[in-house]
């Protein structure tokens, strides 16, 4: 149903939420939509909420009209038929089904995961944590983090994020974001200047607090040195207008400059472009997924991607030896590949070259050159989603005639989705 004030009670089936609608969200026992994905802003404002949901069940079609919604076998449930959800494994059922509690673990037990979670924390990427040098380790990334956390001068989430990022990853491995009170103009000026003069794209948005999840500035900026007094102070074109517009929202806490990549956002380049996100799951054996958006260079492009149009890679942890990746998997427009055999499908090779390119190209950036030191991953994002709730590390990167331009950390998300729901206060 349409109709938020009919939740109670209820399983709320639809193709998307506005993430910033919370109420929504509290009324309902459980939400299924049709576009997303498991590291999308919905996906994590759910689990936050401590509500089960589906992110992209793109398998069912939904009449609104008629209140029904339909599967791709044709199964078919009306308003007010029983269904029952199972968030953690992404599963619905068309019938009630009695919810069992888990058994209560005996004292052994425990012990041991009260021991496990003071060395390892709490966050499924520890799962994956492997022995590292002592700067590496999860503990010192924590330190380094809660620090920078106390000394900051910022307010909004997504302020200390990109603090704690630059920080923590040098501009070989993340795209370099610079964060400006919107009073200190002679420095902004300067910094534009710098940046286009390298021939980057500073691709200008904005931190808020309170924060906002959407509808927010972004690269909407000058690309050229004669643009940038108009962007400043002057009447500047475009979607979002310019600074001067910007100022008017008193919620408004920064300015973001990017050294971006030249041509990211321009239309004709869309197709050379991709974004991905890589999260844990906790299945058994625990696994790394990652989700890629092909002809995309907005990582806010997943929360209405359709599921068939996301390629999936599925990493599994070698419990054994989580400095190594076990089996890895790919599923790619709805069909499930062994690595090996998708990276050498001849059909896949004649007819889309790129996009084995693509998913070597980002499974060797997470599996390999990220997973270990400088950049630990398992021990960074355990030690970020403890100590922050970002659980979700983002990327992008562009590919131009089969040769890769470029691939790099984007960022890290989940600790506004928290805060948000931290902050809000049910009607």
């Amino acid at each position: 149903s349409n109709k938020s004030e009919n939740l109670k009670d209820s399983i709320y089936i639809t193709n998307h939420i506005d993430p910033n609608d919370l109420e929504t969200i509290y009324k309902s026992n459980g939400i299924i939509t049709t576009l997303g994905g498991a590291a999308s802003h919905m996906a994590i404002i759910l689990r936050a909420a401590g509500k089960p949901g589906i992110v992209g069940a793109s398998e069912i079609t939904i009449d609104n009209s008629n209140g029904i919604i339909e599967n791709k076998n044709g199964k078919k449930l009306a308003e007010g038929d029983f269904i029952t959800l199972d968030g953690a494994k992404g599963v619905a059922f068309d019938k009630k089904i009695k919810i069992q509690r888990a058994p209560t673990l005996n004292k052994k037990a425990q012990r041991i995961l009260r021991l496990r979670k003071l060395y390892l924390g709490n966050s499924s990427w520890s799962t994956a944590a492997y022995k590292v040098p002592k700067q590496f380790r999860r503990s010192s990334f924590i330190y380094n983090i809660e620090n920078m956390m106390k000394s900051s001068e910022w307010r909004s989430p997504k302020s200390k994020t990109i603090e704690v990022l630059n920080h923590l990853l040098d501009e070989t491995t993340i795209i370099r974001n610079h964060l400006l009170s919107p009073k200190d103009v002679e420095k902004m000026k300067m910094l534009l200047a710098e940046i286009i003069s390298k021939g980057l794209d500073p691709s200008p948005r904005t931190t808020h607090y309170p924060e906002k999840l959407l509808n927010s500035p972004w690269a909407s900026g000058p690309h050229d040195i004669k643009e940038i007094d108009a962007f400043i102070s002057g009447e500047f074109g475009g979607k979002y207008g310019g600074l001067k517009k910007w100022k008017q929202d008193n919620t408004l806490e920064a300015i973001v400059l990017c050294e971006e990549f030249p041509g990211k956002v321009d239309e004709n380049n869309r197709k050379e472009h991709f974004v991905f996100t890589v999260s844990t799951h906790q299945s058994s054996p625990p696994k790394i997924l990652i989700s890629i958006n092909r002809f995309e260079y907005h990582l806010r492009s997943f929360e209405r991607a359709q599921g068939n149009n996301i390629i999936m890679i599925e990493g599994a942890i070698n419990e054994d030896a989580p400095d190594f990746i076990g089996a890895v998997k790919v599923v790619a427009e709805g069909k499930a590949y062994e690595y090996f055999d998708f990276i050498h499908d001849e059909q896949i090779q004649a007819t889309d070259p790129d996009q084995i390119t693509i998913v070597k190209l980002v499974k060797n950036k997470v599996f390999r050159e990220w997973w270990h030191p400088p950049v630990a991953l398992p021990h960074l994002m355990s030690a970020l989603d403890d100590a922050m709730g970002l659980s979700v590390l983002e990327g992008q990167g562009r590919i131009s005639k089969g040769k890769v331009l470029w691939c790099k950390i984007y960022g890290a998300k989940g600790h506004e989705e928290k805060e948000k729901v931290r902050n809000y206060k049910p009607r």
